[in-house]
């Protein structure tokens, strides 16, 4: 090892010098990746802005969530599970005051009419996960 260079362990930033106070790098090191497997259920990329927010109720997979913390909002992205809706298998974000969302369970919601940003309204309810049919 380097005696000039203080190491240390963060998670998630593996491989990069960042520099210290007093002139002193420590370089980070991933021991062990953090990984949270997230599947969608339908192949699929997200395009954002691809599901239109009318004030439809509609059934989802929370696939990820990111909180932004200035705007006290958290920023979700989802997978449309309802079959009878023309977004069906879609991948798109919808934003929200309320951080009770998990990751990888179903949800009955509604959103608002406005579009821009995609807001939910409400949780209506917590559904049981769908089996994935060919």
């Amino acid at each position: 090892m380097d005696p000039g260079v203080v190491w240390s362990v963060e998670i998630g930033r593996g491989g990069q010098f960042t520099p210290l106070s007093g002139g002193q790098y420590h370089r980070n090191l991933q021991l062990r990746p953090q990984t949270d497997v997230r599947r969608k259920l339908y192949e699929g990329k997200t395009k954002e802005g691809s599901v239109l927010s009318k004030g439809q109720r509609i059934d989802v997979l929370i696939i990820s969530a990111k909180s932004m913390k200035p705007d006290n909002l958290c920023k979700y992205r989802y997978q449309v599970l309802s079959k009878n809706s023309r977004y069906f298998k879609m991948i798109d974000f919808v934003y929200s005051y309320d951080y009770s969302l998990k990751i990888n369970h179903c949800y009955r919601l509604t959103f608002k009419k406005c579009n821009q940003p995609p807001m939910i309204n409400k949780i209506i309810c917590e559904i049981e996960r769908p089996v994935k049919t060919k």
